[in-house]
């Protein structure tokens, strides 16, 4: 919890790290500090020196987000600080919070999990239109997809220093509260000038319309094989309420699917998870590359039959010849 009480503290290069400190009324046996790195590519090693207080500090505990996980995660712990200075290595493009105690802790950082992340990219070009003139997302294997990141490139053709806008993912076969007849739901996103990566959580997270034009969240899943990409508005500098002078471009779509390594011994290629490898799985594996609808891994593990960490073309031709043999 950050104190509320502001601390004074200084960052060598604002442009590549900011940072805030508090302390819980006058109480400094914990000092909160709120630390970011902006840099996207690169670990920033930081440096902090407590000064001006007679408090000896023993631990602290680095609470951290990161461009790859929106989770808090306890990413390091220290029992031994000397002399009032500690140094925490803050990932590429993070924020993290530090909890410099003078007693000592027993936490332990948080295990990092043991996952696969595939991705699969589409131009704009390459989505289908749909019956209601919107481009079509396939979801391709939605037990696994974690987000999709929409980069969009915004522009304005009469000099606005400022532009914003908004759309949703679309669904129209939503399933929520006990209903079994599909609805129509949303998800939204906004975006921004310049190009941006928008991203969308794919999780049971959804907006609706009640019957009396309101919007509301609810917790529900859908049973949709595409997600409808619609642009719904947009205001800038010359046109707040029109956005008129703007142009938005939807450069790529980007749907990463995430799978945990939790299988061991696993057959190879025995994809369908039955403990047999044979035609099946072949014609599993060929369907979940297409992206067909309703296909899942029920072990993807086992796909990865050259072992390199990606489900590929290599994998399905190292399997047609271990079918052969």
């Amino acid at each position: 919890m950050f104190g509320d009480t502001l601390v004074e503290s200084t960052s060598e290069d604002l442009s590549q790290a900011a940072v805030f400190a508090s302390i819980q009324g006058d109480d400094d046996g914990t000092v909160t500090a709120v630390l970011s790195n902006k840099d996207d590519a690169n670990t920033e090693t930081a440096v902090i020196s407590l000064d001006g207080t007679d408090t000896s500090y023993e631990s602290v505990a680095v609470y951290a987000i990161t461009q790859d996980s929106t989770d808090i995660r306890l990413i390091d712990v220290q029992n031994d600080i000397e002399n009032n200075q500690l140094t925490v290595e803050l990932p590429p493009l993070s924020v993290a919070q530090i909890v410099i105690s003078n007693t000592a802790t027993d936490l332990t950082p948080t295990e990092e999990p043991d996952i696969t992340t595939e991705t699969t990219v589409y131009t704009y070009d390459e989505l289908e239109i749909s019956e209601n003139v919107f481009p079509m997302i396939p979801l391709g294997d939605q037990e696994h997809l974690d987000h999709i990141v929409i980069r969009t490139t915004v522009t304005s053709d009469s000099g606005s220093t400022w532009a914003s806008g908004g759309g949703a993912l679309c669904f129209n076969q939503m399933v929520w509260d006990g209903i079994d007849s599909g609805v129509w739901g949303y998800k939204p996103f906004s975006y921004h000038f310049g190009t941006n990566d928008n991203v969308v959580a794919f999780d049971d997270s959804f907006h609706v319309i009640a019957d009396d034009g309101s919007a509301s969240e609810i917790s529900g899943s859908c049973n949709d094989t595409y997600a409808e990409l619609q642009n719904w508005w947009v205001s800038s500098e010359s046109d707040p309420s029109g956005g008129s002078n703007i142009t938005m471009t939807i450069d790529s779509v980007t749907l990463v699917y995430v799978y945990e390594n939790t299988q061991s011994d696993v057959l190879c290629g025995d994809c369908t998870g039955d403990g047999v490898f044979d035609a099946a799985d072949l014609v599993l594996i060929q369907k979940w590359m297409l992206q067909m609808p309703n296909t899942t891994l029920n072990q993807w593990k086992a796909a990865d039959c050259i072992a390199d960490g990606k489900i590929d073309g290599l994998d399905l031709c190292e399997m047609r010849r271990l079918l052969i043999e």
